[in-house]
């Protein structure tokens, strides 16, 4: 039985293109304008990639996978802060939660119920993010004087961030997870979206201007997958 593919449909969008993630799920970025048929016709016409890079990603996924990653993580591994965080499970009467000690986490949730215990890490990462990461992202626009409205942190499958229309800035909880070098290029590509909502050659010369090393960290952000754990492509995302 095959896979249902999820259709993500871009306003800026020129062309259909296909996209295999990490869980071997399939997502056809598409057109406004692109209609159902035209979307079934070429997901069909590329049938033969998709199923050879899905059998890629689920040999890439049972070599890497460690042994503990098969159960609830027993680590966390944040190099955007340079801290290793060991995670603990307790069960307190059915209660569910998480707290934060130095670089502990504690887990509150009933046995066996891996579901919950990564959703609950989710939870923490996202107060994780906000407390460590989202001053990094003001000090850039402070630098760069650039102003934005609100921030939020997600679990996105394909996203590192992005930037609204109203200028406000909604970043992933799984650039901890990344170098800080890296973190730091995605913060000023999107603050560079404020002036330049597009990927024009004004937007590159705009990132260009405020890193010019940029290229080298674009380059590299390609490959940062790596840097994530595979529990954290099973979690909901939100």
């Amino acid at each position: 039985m095959q896979q249902p593919v999820q259709i993500t449909r871009h306003p800026r969008s020129r062309r259909l293109k296909l996209k295999v993630h990490r869980d071997a799920s399939v997502e056809v970025v598409a057109p406004p304008r692109a209609s159902a048929l035209e979307i079934e016709r070429f997901v069909q016409s590329h049938r033969a990639w998709i199923e050879q890079a899905q059998a890629r990603m689920r040999k890439l996924r049972a070599e890497r996978a460690p042994a503990d990653e098969q159960g609830d993580p027993t680590r966390l591994e944040l190099r955007a802060t340079g801290h290793c965080v060991a995670v603990e499970y307790c069960n307190k009467r059915g209660r569910r939660g998480w707290e934060w000690r130095e670089d502990r986490l504690i887990i509150e949730v009933a046995a066996n119920d891996a579901a919950n215990a990564r959703d609950l890490i989710i939870g923490a990462l996202k107060y994780r993010a906000r407390a460590t990461l989202e001053e990094r992202l003001w000090a850039h626009a402070r630098r760069l004087d650039l102003h934005f409205g609100k921030v939020s942190w997600r679990h996105q499958k394909t996203r590192w961030a992005s930037c609204s229309s109203r200028r406000n800035i909604s970043l992933n909880i799984r650039l901890l997870f990344l170098p800080v070098e890296l973190v730091d290029y995605v913060f000023v590509h999107e603050l560079a979206h404020l002036d330049h909502p597009n990927h024009s050659p004004l937007f590159w010369a705009c990132v260009e201007r405020f890193m010019p090393e940029y290229r080298e960290r674009l380059k590299a952000l390609k490959r940062a997958h790596q840097y994530l754990p595979e529990w954290l492509f099973d979690c909901a995302r939100g």
